[in-house]
Order: structure tokens, then C-alpha cells, then sequence
């Protein structure tokens, strides 16, 4: 079986997508055509239920824009597994099947979530924090204003973030929104002593690319009122418990008073299996395949054009650095993340890409906000990383270029600002147990940085232009293990 596509040329150049006025599936000659089409309506007649975590439409109803590119228009089931594989090729280039009615602005849909961390350190190593998240509290927006529309991409925010008013006597919010300011005038207007690195950086949308694409086999038996499923997913009780709440208000023969789900084997998964949509359309295949076992399979191209993606971000960031002594003395930081069409895992991966900012570092001052947004982009999730690998690479990349500008070593710049043992995070938080960060970067290679640089630099690879150019230094946010990491450059 298969299922039609918002296709990918579907949003024009103004930021608009197309009504949708249903498919049509005339061209095919009947042998061809699907035994069974569902559609928009016939879920709302079935009344299946879509559970509050993947909040939205199953299939896009007729008459209305998509959500999403990717989001499904119709769920097509055959018996003949060979007319089914022609027919999947023969509408995948289809410019007809799809019926388009007039252009339509993107849903307005208010930003998944959005958090602020601000961390001011004591004077001295063994004051306590003047303001921190663990003290005082992370803190969220004030409130999100629509912005207005014009001729801009469709994936542009439409909603900009309001932090509370500063104040130091004020509420948790105010009091950060008051220290942050500090940190960013410091950086603004730094002095003559302290040097700021300003760039602002861009994430792609990623697939996860796991070996095997999303699959799973369903069949109703209504005589038994049971459901049975055999699904590939990273988290089995969830996609259990989120069908039950899909069919819990089915009736008559579409009624279910039991679900058996046979979670097997995923050949990888990498958090794109995670809570991911694809075990309901699953489900809601096994219901209208009228008793018989069915089986819903993507292949690479579908799984590119609907899977879990990696959350793009653009993330504009100040470092400062002591001249002196090449301390780390504040960053400020604001992620901006692009969540897709719903809204998954994406107000909580917003929240640890902040968290994690600073990496590995000792940062005494620190500012960083984080929203994501609702776009018309391809749903995104808890891809590996959850969000750390867009926040903690851009801060890696400008103590390169602090490095170049101080005329320091990079290896030793990242040991000499190392959080040691007991010293605390963006968070406030510290680590008590043996610290093997700046062990780490005492035993990384070499990467041609620092005075004998040239001389023992690496050649380049037969054929390439390929060699090592510098370190980072990442960090889990759930072990903070350490280790040096090389990165490449042509």
C-alpha cells in the first residue's frame, strides 16, 4: 500500500501552500486502482482518536492546506502486491493524481517552546552563583507576537519571543532577563581587554539514514475485536498505548478491545524511531484492510520525504575571551529551531540544546535562549544528539577563531577553560567524580595548530584535499564524558 504525498513542489516561492481538493486516481487503469482509499473523512467517521502528543490530522481533510510537507493526503490499500508496486513508481511522478485548489498561507501556529538559561558565577570559586537555572529557575517567554507576514520563506518564524521586563528585585523571569542584559552589554560594549567572537551559525534538516526504513504489518480481526501489530520502534510502549487511545472510541466493526504489538529488531534507529507517527498509519492500515493482514512499508525516498528529522536551527552567538589570560569570561548565545509540521519532542529538545550550550566549558557568564518553532518543514524529533550537536558546535568553532585571533594553540586554550571537577555547568550544576576532560585534550594529537604547526601538520589524504584542522572538545548531557574529537576540512 501506499500513501500520496504533499509533494515537495508544492510551496510556492511567496511562503504559500495549495489547498488540497483530494486525489484522483482516474488515470489508472482499473486493474490498477487500490481495492480500498482512505481518506480525511472516513477517520473522522470512524472516530479514531489522534493521541495529544502527535496532536493534528492523520490525513490532510480536502479543502484545507497541509500542515506539512510530507503530511499524507490518503491511505491507498491493495490486495495485489505487484499492481501496488507499479502504481507506487506511477504516482510518485504523477502531476495530476493531486488535486490543488487555491494558494494558502501556512497555519499560524504558536511556537512548540522556548526556555532561557542564565548563569552569573560568584566572584571568587567558592561564592555561590549569583543567579542561576539550579537557584532560581530556567525561565520561558513572557509571551510570542505574531509577526507579520510578507513575502518571505515558508519555513520563516511567525511568532517572536517576549522576555520579561529586566528587574533585580523582580520575579525569577525578570531577574534573569536582568542579568542576561548584563552579559550582553559586557559582550556589546566589551573593553579593551577582552576580545568577542561574533558569528551566527546554520543547521541543516537531517535524516537519520537508518539502515532499515520504517515498516510494520497489522491485521483486525473484528470476530475477536483484536488488533495485532509487529512494529519496528524505539519506544514500544509508547506506540502501544498511543494506538489503544487511537482506536479507543471505534465502533461497530472497526471496534478493538485488544491490541497485541510484537515490537521487533529495528536495524537502527537513531531517535528517528522514537515516537515517531508511522505505527498509527500502521494501525489505522490493519482497520480498514477488512481482515486481512496488511503491511505498510516506506521506502528510502518516502522515508526522506516523512521521517523524524534532525531539528534545524540558527543559533547567533558572542564568546569573550580575556586577552590576558585566555579565559572564558561570557557567552550569549539565541537558538532559533525550525520543529516542522508537529510538534513531537521538539519544546524539550529546545530546552537541552540550551543546556548544553557551553559544552565542556567553565563560562562564568552565560546568556542563551532557545524557541522552536512550528514551520511547514517535515516533522523533526529526538534525533541522536537531541539538539546538542546544533548548540555545542558553533561555541567549538569560535574558540578556533579565538585561538587564531589570540595566536594560541586551540588544544590548549580548550585545557586551560576545562570544567575540573566540582566546577559547575551552564546549569549550575557539578560534577564530583574524576574529570577526564582536560585528559583528553592533553592526550589529542597534534592537529597543526600552534607554533610548530606547519611542520607537523598531516598531508593531505591520496586524492583529497582532505586533512585535520582542529579539536572540540563534546560533552553528553547525560554522562558529560568528554573526548577529542577531529574535525575535517577541504
Amino acid at each position: 500500500m501506499a500513501g500520496p504525498h504533499v509533494p515537495r513542489d508544492a510551496v510556492a516561492c511567496a511562503g504559500r501552500l495549495p489547498d488540497l481538493c483530494g486525489i484522483d486516481l482516474s488515470e489508472l487503469a482499473p486493474p490498477l486502482r487500490p481495492d480500498r482509499i482512505v481518506l480525511a473523512e472516513d477517520l473522522a467517521a470512524a472516530k479514531l482518536r489522534v493521541p495529544t502528543f502527535y496532536a493534528g490530522d492523520l490525513l490532510c481533510p480536502a479543502g484545507e492546506a497541509p500542515a506539512y510537507l510530507g503530511q499524507p493526503l490518503a491511505l491507498l490499500i491493495w490486495s495485489d502486491f505487484a499492481a501496488f508496486s507499479e502504481v507506487r513508481q506511477i504516482l510518485r511522478g504523477a502531476a495530476h493524481t493531486v488535486r490543488r485548489g487555491a494558494a494558502a498561507a501556512p497555519r499560524a501556529r504558536a511556537p512548540y517552546g522556548g526556555m532561557r538559561y542564565v548563569r552569573i558565577a560568584g566572584p571568587t570559586a567558592d561564592a555561590g552563583d549569583v543567579y542561576s537555572p539550579v537557584l532560581d529557575g530556567w525561565t520561558v517567554p513572557a509571551r510570542y507576537q505574531p509577526i507579520q507576514q510578507t513575502q518571505q520563506a515558508p519555513n520563516a518564524p511567525q511568532f517572536a519571543a517576549e522576555w520579561d521586563p529586566p528587574n533585580p528585585t523582580g520575579s525569577s523571569a525578570a531577574r534573569a532577563a536582568y542579568y542576561g542584559r548584563q552579559v550582553r552589554r559586557l559582550l556589546d560594549q566589551p573593553e579593551p581587554d577582552l576580545l568577542v567572537i561574533d558569528q551566527t551559525f546554520h543547521t541543516a534538516s537531517n535524516d537519520p539514514v537508518f539502515l532499515e526504513p520504517e515498516n510494520g504489518l497489522a491485521w483486525h480481526d473484528p470476530s475477536r475485536r483484536t488488533l495485532e501489530l509487529v512494529l519496528g520502534t524505539q519506544s514500544p510502549e509508547d506506540s502501544a498505548s498511543s494506538i489503544a487511545e487511537l482506536v479507543g472510541d471505534a465502533s461497530g466493526d472497526l471496534r478493538v478491545e485488544n491490541i497485541v504489538a510484537h515490537c521487533t529488531s529495528i536495524g537502527g534507529g537513531f531517535g528517528g524511531r522514537d515516537h515517531s507517527i508511522f505505527p498509527l498509519y500502521v494501525a489505522v492500515a490493519g482497520l480498514f484492510a477488512a481482515n486481512t493482514p496488511v503491511r505498510l512499508a516506506n521506502d528510502r525516498f518516502e522515508q526522506f520525504q516523512s521521517g523524524l528529522k534532525r531539528h534545524p536551527f540558527e543559533i547567533t552567538g558572542k564568546l569573550g575571551v580575556d586577552r590576558r589570560t585566555g579565559k572564558l569570561v561570557a557567552y550569549a548565545a539565541d537558538l532559533t529551531g525550525e520543529g516542522g509540521g508537529l510538534a513531537n519532542y521538539s519544546a524539550s529538545v529546545g530546552l537541552v540544546a540550551a543546556a548544553a550550550s557551553i559544552g565542556i566549558y567553565n563560562i562564568p557568564k552565560v546568556d542563551v535562549t532557545s524557541v522552536v518553532f512550528a514551520s511547514p518543514g517535515v516533522p523533526a524529533g529526538s534525533m541522536r544528539g537531541y539538539g546538542t550537536l546544533q548548540s555545542m558546535t558553533p561555541l567549538e568553532l569560535m574558540i578556533d577563531r579565538a585561538a587564531e585571533a589570540l595566536g594560541s594553540d586551540p588544544i590548549a586554550l580548550r585545557k586551560a577553560n576545562a570544567l575540573a571537577s566540582g566546577q559547575k555547568n551552564l546549569t549550575a550544576t557539578s560534577r564530583m567524580a574524576p574529570c577526564a576532560r582536560r585528559r583528553c585534550s592533553t592526550s589529542s594529537p597534534d592537529t597543526g595548530s600552534g607554533s610548530d604547526g606547519p611542520r607537523r601538520r598531516p598531508a593531505a589524504m591520496p586524492n583529497t584535499r582532505t586533512r585535520p584542522t582542529g579539536s572540540a572538545s563534546p560533552a553528553s548531557t547525560r554522562t558529560m564524558a568528554a573526548g577529542p574529537m577531529r574535525r575535517w576540512q577541504r
